[in-house]
Formats: structure tokens, C-alpha cells, sequence
């Protein structure tokens, strides 16, 4: 069978980080390894922008092969470019590292993430998002400090129960369905009985690694502690396995369910003001980032639940989401990328110039999903998407003149600055970064102000009050940073579970003393009633001479005639 220039880079896509790994192996080729790893997401890049194809591998899962298709190319282009970033960031650890454990987890997980995105069949899907989770987990705790591994803990956590989850919907899915190709296993789904049970179980599955609300902890924690060259390849685990593998499973366009639908609703406008409110008092600002990543996760619910609502929709918005993760993923990398860059290196002129361009990044991701605004007016939704893009501005334009309050990892002790003290080039440009700021809140107003002819009144009231919410936190932020929260917000959910589960073991605790003690009475009393009787020669006598007795006989004839009577009926 003769391969095609597809078929080629369809194999190079997944092997050429594997075949890095191998040259990490072999004596005299380590350096020729380590130079090439920068650039091992070159293949995928270069497949993104070829003719779709698929390519069969009988031997693999079941007759799984890879596929490039419409949704598949997007977030192919979109991966490759997070994780050709990523690269390029790490270069200096990796030839600096004594070891190549750190170069092995990042291209295993690399490997990962490209498998997951040209994979055709929901088993490969899940073995590939699998390797690309728990190696990135590996990658970002390799030499870490212990606040990075508490963060990364958690993460690593919720992976475990998000693959528990994804593993049993694919389970109910496959048996049912005879097969684990995605088309199969999406027809299964719209005509399952516990439909809504498989929506939820998916949607808490892959909740997980996009960051939805509730499914969180981790987001805020690991993007402000995590080495900043390791945060594009984060984003793009986090669009692949979490927001990719929702669109492989869930049947939109051909399912139903408005219950479920009001119910994601009512979750992204939480999402909405939680994380608008907790990401305005972070010391941060790459967990302000992490907040914003949140807020984009609440996009997807808006869409989804109006494709579930009205399922001819997703037609109609497929095209424009993909358009709105492409930009607000640039847009983030833009933000990472000069928040690395070392500002006062630089003259007045170029650090002003990054300055402009950090906040033409900000208002790129800021507007990223007004695309979806002309495409849902007379939707329920609308007015959520011009929430959420309110949100967004203010959380993008707060890092423009966010000051770090504590020291990123591996700075020396001691080096935290004041408050009020610029920790970067931004501290030294307020009047560009205000101004920014200013234009991005009068925008975000103006757009939102457009919609609201096109929604109900108690829904426009409903997203005033979170504008109004979102402008008094930034106001307060900004002018007179009357509070701050740590990399781990003691507001957040987090905090609560940890010391509800630390009671709860401490009571655990308690409780199997207690049965501990009450079992040692037990056992006593036990031996001081039987020792006698195991000891008596004639113990059917005994028991003999026990029945007799007056109660005890009562008691078995009306037992007995209780039974009858049952049998009778």
C-alpha cells in the first residue's frame, strides 16, 4: 500500500516525538536529541495545513487509525502552535538538565496530544489523552519546589477521577454499541436511556481538564506556580483533552435536553461571577490567567447548552467557536510569552511597544467570542457570551498592571515586592496600561449595551448585575488593591474540601477507636457467655432445656405460624 504525503505526516505527527526519545537513548545522540526537541511539534504544524485523511492501523485498538478532519485541523493547528511555543521556551532547561526525564515526560506528552486530536476511535482517544496527561503532570513537577508539587497534586488528582468517568461512559457506550468508533458510540448516546446520566458523566469527565467551575482547584494553582515555558503546553492538554473530547462524544446537533441545558446556564453565570471576583484579588498574574481560562471554559457551556436547547444551532456556531478558541488561545500565548520577557532589559521605546502589544492581546482575547453574539441573538445565551466577555476584558486588562505580591518559583527568598512596587515593566507604563484597560471596559459595555434589545428584561438585569459586579472588583483592584489572595485562594472551594476532609479524618479517627473499643467489650462479653457453654459435655442438653422454656417456645410457634401464614398468601 503506497502512503501518501498525509498518510507520512499523519505518522510523523504521533512517532517523531517518540523516535526524540529513542534518540535520548542512544549513546553520542543526546545532543542531536535535545536540539531537535524545540522543534518536535514541526510535523503536526505542518499536517494541519494539508488535505484531511485517514489512515487505517488494523493492529491498534481495535482497528483504530488516525484521522484529520474539519474540527480535528483546528485544534491540530491550534495544539502544535502551544506546544512549538513550549518548546522553544524550555530550550535553555533542557540542555541545561543533568538528566533527560524532563525531556522524556515533555515529549511523551507531546506525542499525547497529537494523538488524541488525529485519533478516530474512542479507545486510542483515551489512551492517548491518558499518556498526555499523566506526562505533563511528570513534566511539571520534575525538579519543582514543594508549593509547585502540592499544586500539581491536585491536578493529578482529579485526572484519576476524570479518566474513571470518561472510562465508564466509553464502557456503557461500547457495549452497547458493538464498537468504539466515535460515530457509533455518538448514535449509541442519542438513543441511550440514561441519557442525561452519560451527558453528565461526560461533562464532569472532561470538566475536569478544561477547568469548569466546581472542577477547578487546580487551574489557578498550577498556572501560578508552574515554570511559565510549560503553560502553552498546558493550554493545549487542557483544549485537547478536556474541550476536544467533549465535542468527539457529546451528539450535538442530533440530542436533546433542556433540562440538562438550564442547568449549564445557570453554571456559566456562576462561572462568570466566581471567577471575575476571584480573579481580581490574586497576587498573581498568571493566576489572573487562570481565571480567564475559566471564564472561557464557561463559553463552552453557553454553546453547549444551546445546542442543547436547540439542536439545529450547533450548525450554525461550529465554525465561529473554533474561530473564538483560536484567538483567545493565541491571544493567552501572547500574554505568556512577554510576561516571560525580561522588561527593564529593554529601552523606554521597546518596553512601551510591549506594553501596547500585551494589551492588543488582551483585547483580542477579550473579543474573541463576539462572533457568537450575531449567531445567538434571540437566544437565551446571548446575554451570557457579552457577560463573559466583559469578564474576560477585565480579567486581561487587569495583568497589564498587575504587580506580583509574592515571589514566583525560584526566586530568592526575600525578593517579594512591596506592595505598590511595579514587579515588571507593566509597573512602569500605567498611564498605556490604564488606558487599555479603560478602552476594553468602555468596549466590552457597548457591545454587551447592543444585546440587550434582544433578551428579556430580568436577563439583561441579570447581566448588568454582573458587569456592575465585575467593574466594582476591578475598580477596587486596581485603585486601591484592598485585597489579595494567594496563588491558592482562601476563598476558593479548595480550601474548604481540604479542611472538610482533614475533619472528617480526624473523626474517622475517632470512630474507629471508639469501634475498636466497643469490639474488645464485645468479644469479652462473648467469651465470659460461651466459654461455659463449650465447655459443658452435654451441650445438647442444654440447648434442649433453653427451648423448653415458656418464652422461647411462644416465640417459635408464633414465628412459625407467621411463615405459614405468609406461604399461604
Amino acid at each position: 500500500m503506497s502512503l501518501t504525503l498525509s498518510d507520512v505526516f499523519l505518522i510523523l505527527a504521533v512517532a517523531w516525538p517518540l523516535l526524540l526519545v529513542t534518540l535520548l537513548m542512544l549513546p553520542g545522540m543526546r545532543l542531536l536529541g535535545r536540539g531537535l526537541i524545540p522543534w518536535a511539534a514541526l510535523p503536526a504544524l505542518v499536517l494541519s495545513t494539508l488535505p484531511a485523511d485517514t489512515l487505517r492501523l488494523p493492529a491498534v485498538m481495535l482497528g483504530a487509525g488516525l484521522e484529520l478532519d474539519g474540527s480535528g485541523r483546528v485544534f491540530l493547528m491550534l495544539i502544535a502552535s502551544l506546544w512549538l511555543a513550549s518548546g522553544i521556551l524550555v530550550r535553555d532547561r533542557l540542555h541545561a538538565a543533568s538528566s533527560d526525564l524532563f525531556a522524556t515526560m515533555l515529549l511523551l506528552a507531546m506525542s499525547g496530544c497529537f494523538g488524541l486530536v488525529l485519533s478516530d476511535n474512542a479507545l486510542l482517544f483515551f489512551a492517548a489523552s491518558t499518556l498526555a496527561g499523566y506526562c505533563l503532570y511528570g513534566a511539571l513537577v520534575n525538579e519543582a519546589d514543594m508549593q509547585t508539587r502540592k499544586a500539581c497534586g491536585v491536578l493529578v488528582v482529579l485526572l484519576v477521577v476524570s479518566d474513571l468517568l470518561v472510562f465508564e461512559v466509553l464502557l456503557l457506550l461500547g457495549q452497547a454499541a458493538g464498537a468504539t468508533d466515535f460515530e457509533a458510540l455518538r448514535q449509541v448516546f442519542v438513543d441511550h436511556e440514561n441519557k442525561n446520566l452519560v451527558l453528565g458523566l461526560l461533562i464532569i469527565g472532561f470538566g475536569i481538564k478544561l477547568g469548569l467551575l466546581g472542577m477547578h482547584f487546580w487551574v489557578p494553582p498550577v498556572m501560578s506556580r508552574a515554570e511559565p515555558g510549560l503553560l502553552p503546553a498546558l493550554l493545549a492538554f487542557m483544549s485537547g483533552a478536556g474541550l476536544l473530547g467533549g465535542l468527539r462524544l457529546i451528539p450535538l446537533g442530533q440530542l436533546e435536553a433542556t433540562g440538562a441545558a438550564s442547568s449549564l446556564q445557570w453554571l456559566a453565570w456562576v462561572t462568570l461571577a466566581y471567577a471575575g471576583l476571584a480573579g481580581m484579588m490574586q497576587v498573581s498574574r498568571r493566576a489572573v490567567l487562570g481565571y480567564t481560562v475559566i471564564v472561557l471554559g464557561s463559553l463552552w457551556l453557553i454553546v453547549l447548552s444551546a445546542c442543547l436547547r436547540q439542536p439545529l444551532l450547533w450548525s450554525v456556531v461550529a465554525y465561529p467557536s473554533a474561530a473564538a478558541l483560536i484567538q483567545s488561545g493565541t491571544a493567552l500565548v501572547v500574554i505568556l510569552l512577554i510576561d516571560r520577557v525580561d522588561g527593564p532589559a529593554f529601552s523606554g521605546v521597546l518596553a512601551r511597544l510591549l506594553s501596547m502589544l500585551s494589551g492588543l492581546a488582551a483585547l483580542l482575547l477579550a473579543t474573541a467570542p463576539f462572533g457568537l453574539v450575531s449567531l445567538l441573538a434571540g437566544q437565551v445565551p446571548a446575554i451570557s457570551i457579552l457577560s463573559a466577555m466583559t469578564v474576560i476584558a477585565l480579567l486581561a486588562g487587569n495583568t497589564l498592571f498587575h504587580q506580583d505580591t509574592e515571589p514566583l518559583p525560584g526566586a530568592v527568598k526575600g525578593s517579594v515586592p512591596s506592595m505598590g512596587v511595579a514587579a515588571s515593566h507593566r509597573g512602569d507604563l500605567p498611564p498605556i496600561s490604564r488606558w487599555v484597560v479603560a478602552v476594553l471596559i468602555i468596549s466590552s459595555l457597548l457591545v454587551a449595551g447592543y444585546q440587550f434589545s434582544y433578551v428579556t428584561p430580568g436577563e439583561a438585569i441579570l447581566g448588568l448585575l454582573i458587569v456592575l459586579a465585575a467593574l466594582a472588583a476591578a475598580v477596587l483592584n486596581a485603585r486601591w488593591r484592598l485585597y489579595r489572595l494567594p496563588y491558592i485562594a482562601p476563598g476558593d472551594v479548595l480550601v474548604y474540601i481540604i479542611r472538610g476532609l482533614v475533619l472528617t479524618k480526624r473523626g474517622t479517627g475517632r470512630l474507629l477507636a471508639r469501634s475498636e473499643a466497643l469490639w474488645t467489650d464485645m468479644v469479652r462479653l462473648l467469651d465470659r457467655r460461651i466459654r461455659p457453654l463449650a465447655t459443658r459435655s452435654d451441650v445438647a442438653g442444654y440447648l434442649e432445656s433453653v427451648l423448653l422454656h415458656w418464652p422461647v417456645a411462644l416465640s417459635l410457634l408464633l414465628l412459625l405460624g407467621l411463615l405459614t401464614a405468609w406461604l399461604a398468601v
